[in-house]
């Protein structure tokens, strides 16, 4: 994705954004990332954005039924 695909900056989502709209901790979103490929963009050693195409994209192929068990 290039910042053309981006039409606002709404799709930007700073950390403490994905932290509020999950109701997750700090450590839990880590383990996301590191064991579940969830995806980031890393700023900086210590800081990350999130574009909200491809966290809704993670969600959408990370779905389960109830069918399908965990």
């Amino acid at each position: 994705m290039t910042m053309k695909e981006i039409t606002t900056w709404s799709e930007v989502l700073a950390e403490a954004d994905i932290l509020e709209v999950f109701a997750i901790k700090r450590s839990q979103l880590d383990r996301l990332r590191n064991e579940k490929g969830f995806p980031f963009v890393k700023v900086s050693n210590t800081s990350r954005v999130y574009l909200f195409p491809d966290v809704a994209d993670w969600l959408c192929k990370n779905r389960r039924r109830i069918s399908e068990g965990s």
